[in-house]
């Protein structure tokens, strides 16, 4: 594993006792922030690129906020230096944005990943394409107790993929076709997105426990796409759903 000079992990820039046992992991910068700003306490603050890190308190429960950029490469990057540093078990639940890939899953919703479709290629290394990306059960079943009669978080697949634009059928180039997109929709594929399968595989290759949650910003099948005001108050409700699992978990419910 390389370490910086001062034992910390070359990307991430934290070293062991600075994570918590619970980490919530966003790809944008400003969702780590917002997490962090829930805490009582902040202990550990650590920057690196897109790698931002705050480590603190809710309650007396330590958690971390995280985030990675985009996409699955930089997930990877994320999980093998945690393993480093993390306790064995560490809960790490993805809090992340998405796309509808279902007309009743409207923008502003949410969606829980109860497994995901692997059309990335970071995880093949790990575990060969046919091994399924899955949650951790116990994850799971925390955040359906929190969801639990809510009509705006839906539960299902979610497909990863490498990339925003061709990877998920977006038509940018004449040559390029729309194919993966529809037979996503046709699976009933919950919602496209980039980072929770890479997640789910190295969660289960390390040892962790894992779940993803991801507000829906746009719906594939009617176009729709949200406004910066609806996009920050499904942010806020993401984060909402995950810390309330989390705590859920910790205080052994």
């Amino acid at each position: 594993m390389t370490v910086r000079s001062d034992e910390r992990r070359y990307h991430i820039g934290v070293g062991k006792g600075e994570v918590g046992g619970y980490v919530v992991l966003t790809g944008d910068i400003d969702r780590a922030k917002k997490v962090s700003e829930r805490f009582d306490s902040i202990d550990v603050k650590a920057s690196n690129r897109e790698f931002n890190a705050f480590t603190g308190t809710i309650k007396g429960v330590k958690l971390t906020a995280m985030s990675t950029g985009i996409g699955p490469d930089n997930t990877e990057i994320a999980l093998v230096e945690l393993k480093g540093v993390a306790q064995n078990g560490c809960v790490i639940v993805r809090c992340g944005s998405s796309g509808s890939l279902q007309k009743r899953a409207e923008v502003g919703d949410i969606a829980v990943s109860t497994g995901a479709v692997r059309l990335e290629k970071t995880s093949l290394p790990y575990a060969a394409m046919g091994y399924p990306a899955m949650p951790d059960r116990d994850v799971l079943s925390a955040l359906r107790r929190c969801a639990n009669g809510r009509d705006d978080v839906h539960f299902g697949l979610t497909a990863t993929a490498d990339g925003f634009y061709a990877a998920q059928g977006r038509r940018v180039h004449p040559n390029l076709d729309d194919s993966v997109l529809m037979k996503m929709m046709r699976l009933g594929v919950l919602n496209f997105e980039m980072e929770t399968s890479a997640l789910f595989i190295l969660a289960h290759a390390f040892g962790f426990k894992a779940g993803s949650v991801c507000g829906l910003y746009a719906n594939r099948v009617t176009d729709e796409f949200a406004s910066r005001k609806v996009a920050e108050a499904t942010d806020r409700r993401c984060i909402d759903l995950v810390i309330e699992a989390v705590m859920r978990m910790a205080e052994g419910d």
